[in-house]
């Protein structure tokens, strides 16, 4: 049966009768909760993880970007050359290419 107190001493003393509230660390360690942390625990490290391994591959493209462009500059290209080479060499329009080429050919669809 619940019992409304109204009068602040017999709060407290309900309150004092308890013991100390449990810490965070025993109620995240306690079995129940595993079910509900371990999920969320995991949902994070998969965020974060994909966040660096997205940032580390822009990070290595620039610096194969910045080396190849160094190299034909060593070898005494152009600007207009340089740009001409990167500009074929884009392999997102390319698998675009290769996707649509497979695709069926219907009357009204866009290429």
């Amino acid at each position: 049966m619940v019992e409304i107190l109204t009068h602040p001493a017999a709060v407290l003393a309900q309150v004092a009768e308890r013991g100390p509230a449990p810490s965070v660390v025993e109620l995240l360690t306690h079995p129940a909760a595993l079910g509900v942390v371990a999920p969320l625990v995991l949902a994070a490290l998969v965020g974060i993880v994909a966040i660096i391994a997205v940032n580390w591959s822009k990070v290595r493209r620039a610096e194969f970007d910045a080396t190849l462009k160094h190299d034909m500059l060593q070898r005494g290209m152009t600007a207009d050359e340089i740009e001409r080479v990167l500009g074929r060499r884009n392999p997102r329009r390319a698998g675009r290419r290769l996707i649509w080429r497979w695709m069926p050919r219907r009357p009204g669809w866009r290429r």
